[in-house]
């Protein structure tokens, strides 16, 4: 934390908060049916290309800690976590082996027992061996909370089960790329509180 400044990180300006959302497609969807947050990330659709991995999981401790200080300040919240890997084919895996590894390994460090439940959607077949080599990096009771699926009736009912159906992007029922970016009440608070941030600081949103 001190080394990346993350105590301060939510008065700094975040003006490429936009541009992010459409490099890694990803929000807050709402709640769940028992009132925990629920965070969606498309990585399927990273754009690795165009981000760095370090920038994003700076951008992602940037959303934690408005969600565990503003959002849901205490020590008790918890959330679940939506992993979509719909559009993850074998030409991305190695970037996305090293991108996952820095990402769970920072979070798992930084921010233990804050999570009620993990799914991963659309998982293809060769996802168990890859899941196989981040796994050692999580804490025991990080990897039981991690549940994956693959595209069918097993994983409808449980995104109805865990998220709600009014929660459910049917794009991920579809298995399509996101036609439009993930949007919802809490999400345009966090824009909202961004955007003010970056404002006051004298700087601009880049679109």
């Amino acid at each position: 934390r001190a080394q990346n400044d993350v105590d301060s990180i939510l008065s700094r300006p975040n003006p490429r908060l936009y541009l992010y959302k459409h490099l890694v497609p990803h929000g807050f969807l709402g709640r769940d049916p028992s009132d925990h947050v629920i965070f969606c990330m498309r990585a399927g659709y990273v754009n690795f290309d165009l981000m760095e991995q370090h920038v994003f999981v700076m951008h992602y401790v940037y959303i934690l800690e408005y969600l565990w200080n503003i959002l849901e300040p205490g020590p008790s919240g918890t959330m679940v976590f939506l992993v979509d890997l719909s559009g993850v084919s074998l030409g991305k895996l190695r970037r996305f082996v090293g991108f996952v590894k820095q990402f769970c390994s920072t979070i798992d460090q930084h921010y233990p027992q804050r999570g009620h439940k993990t799914l991963v959607v659309n998982a293809p077949k060769w996802f168990g061996t890859m899941y196989r080599v981040i796994s050692p990096l999580l804490r025991e009771s990080t990897r039981q909370m991690i549940e994956l699926y693959s595209q069918g009736n097993r994983q409808t009912e449980a995104l109805r089960k865990y998220l709600g159906p009014e929660n459910i992007p049917q794009e991920m029922i579809s298995n399509s790329p996101p036609s439009s970016l993930i949007h919802s009440s809490l999400q345009g608070d966090f824009e909202e509180f961004s955007r003010a941030r970056t404002e006051s600081a004298g700087a601009k949103m880049i679109q």
